[in-house]
Formats: structure tokens, sequence, C-alpha cells
């Protein structure tokens, strides 16, 4: 038994290592998840910031959007889990696979626990870039853990909705489509602004939708402030989809590979 996990331990490692080189050889990529996360922070804060910040203060919404640039960026950067998984689908890389003796959920998990690698890169360097420009925070090394452990939570989440979507979709261009929606529920939340400015119907959606509570969530961990039955709810809601796309994706790829393989 011991070895059996061993071994199994050992393949996704190798798994893993073979989607981060990947991503090295691929500098387009890499320059993405290195440089995106900055143009981004730098855009909402020195373009919008002054416009949206309290008296125009500009480091005061640096405080108010990190977080939500924390939520964002994974978002657009899981969409190259599902085109990884897509890819080895549609090219027959999982049938090579299949002929060899691995096991087949090192496959799958090789590529969330390289997605999670790439998202806390970009989330570091989002961090690291915030504090250049100013931002400042007084809280205890307990509540930085656990920023980092509702932050890793919400990247799983995005990480195994967007390896179902490559899973499910028909080509790469379908997973593009599927994900953008993925990708815009950030904006329909508090990430930019708060939900009280918002129309009363939008604003309805954006309380209730799960985006809104692990926002509110990482402001309150990170800035230490109240942060009331919004953990709660961010925790169910990763995690019940967490569960939903895992078996989702469990029957999806068990009935893509249930013909047999020549070898």
């Amino acid at each position: 038994m011991q070895s059996v996990i061993k071994r199994n331990l050992k393949q996704i490692q190798v798994m893993v290592k073979r989607d981060l080189l990947h991503l090295i050889r691929n500098s387009e990529a890499l320059m993405m998840i290195i440089f995106l996360p900055i143009m981004v922070t730098a855009v909402f804060v020195y373009i919008f910031g002054g416009a949206l910040g309290p008296g125009g203060d500009r480091i005061e919404y640096l405080r108010y959007v990190l977080p939500g640039i924390l939520v964002m960026q994974p978002a657009v950067v899981a969409y190259m889990t599902g085109v990884s998984v897509n890819n080895d689908m549609s090219k027959g890389i999982i049938d090579r696979f299949r002929t060899m003796d691995i096991s087949q959920s090192s496959v799958l998990s090789g590529h969330i626990i390289a997605s999670l690698v790439r998202n806390l890169m970009g989330a570091i360097i989002v961090i690291l870039f915030a504090y250049a420009i100013g931002f400042r925070t007084d809280i205890s090394i307990l509540h930085w853990f656990a920023t980092a452990a509702m932050t890793m939570l919400y990247i799983l989440m995005i990480s195994m909705i967007s390896m179902m979507i490559g899973l499910l979709g028909s080509n790469v261009e379908s997973v593009g489509g599927m994900m953008m929606f993925v990708q815009f529920m950030p904006y329909v939340s508090s990430a930019l602004i708060p939900t009280e400015t918002m129309p009363k119907v939008l604003r309805y959606f954006a309380d209730h939708q799960p985006i809104t509570h692990v926002i509110n969530t990482i402001r309150g961990l990170m800035l230490g402030t109240e942060i009331g039955s919004d953990l709660i709810s961010a925790i169910i809601w990763c995690i019940g989809i967490i569960l939903i796309c895992f078996i989702i994706s469990k029957y999806t790829y068990e009935h893509k590979t249930s013909k047999p393989v020549s070898s």
C-alpha cells in the first residue's frame, strides 16, 4: 500500500514537472503570469484609483481593490489549465498515457497542482508589487496564513472549474468561450467597487454570488476588518463547487477514455 502511494506521488510529480516545463517553454504564457498581475494592479490603482478611491486616495483604493485583484488573476491564468487538459484529450496525449503503466488520476492531478503553482506565483507577484507601491497592513502572521489558505482554496476551485471545462470542451476555442464567463464573474462582485453602489437587481446577484463572499473574506483577513458570515459562505461555496467539478470531471474523463487503446 505504501509503495503504491509512493509510486502515485512520484507520477504526479512527473506530471506537474511536465506541465511547468511547458509553461517555461511558452514565453508568452510565462510573461502573462509575471507581468499581467503588475499591469492590472497598476491600471486599477493609477488610472481608476483617483476616481474610485475615497477622496481620490489611490493607496486607500489599493487597500480595497487588492483582494479583488488576487481573485481576478487566477480566473485569467487558470484558462491555461483548461487549454492544457483539452489539448491532452484532443491530441491523443491521454491515449499515449493510457498505454503506459501510470495512474490515470496522476495526469489530471498534475494539471491541478501545476495550476496552483502558477496562480500562487501570480498572487505573490501581486502582493509584492502592491507593497512596492504603498500597500501596508498590520495583520498578524495568523491572518496571513488564513489569507493564503482562503486564496488557495479559491484557486483550487477555479482550477477545478477550468479542468472540467477543458474535459467538456470540444476544442480549445470552446474552452476559451466557456472560461470567459468564469473570468467575467469577479467584475460583477465586490472586487472593484462596493456592491452598495450597484443597481438593485445587479447588487442582489453580486451580494449572493460566491466570488463576492471569497473577496470579502480575503479583504477582511488582509485588512483585519470584520468578516461576518462571508467566511462560512465562501468555504461552503468553494468546497461545493470543487466537489461538483470533481464528480463531473471524473465521469467525463472515464467516459472519454473508456474505449480501448491499441498499443
